[in-house]
């Protein structure tokens, strides 16, 4: 019985950190997409920060597809030309870059994984 129950506290702090690395990890994606997209805009530092914060606040309501939409909307107005599956090619991208910096990586994850709730 004890064994169980540590067992499923293992499992339970598992299942509370994956959902904040992936938190973080859709965050940190939304903060590159905007980094990507503003520099294609030639946005000046300052305006590419503010541009990176409003993706990353509108990441966390929206879906994928919705801020593809958005950031597609965005460099139209700019006059560049990008199709909302090139921006979700790009958010693809970002997203394994993400995990990488991270740490997130398969690799990574697992040896957590072991280590917190064994083989």
């Amino acid at each position: 019985m004890v064994a169980l129950n540590k067992k499923a506290k293992g499992e339970e702090a598992k299942l509370s950190v994956d959902q904040e690395l992936a938190f973080r990890i859709r965050s940190r994606r939304n903060r590159l997409l905007g980094l990507w997209a503003a520099s294609r805009m030639r946005m000046d530092d300052d305006a590419c920060a503010e541009y990176s914060n409003g993706i990353v606040s509108q990441g966390v309501i929206s879906a994928d597809e919705e801020l593809a939409r958005l950031v597609v909307a965005d460099l139209s107005a700019r006059s560049i030309d990008e199709s909302p599956d090139g921006v979700l090619q790009e958010l693809n991208r970002l997203d394994e870059l993400a995990r990488l910096e991270l740490g997130a990586a398969d690799g990574v994850v697992q040896a957590w994984e072991d280590r917190v709730v064994g083989p």
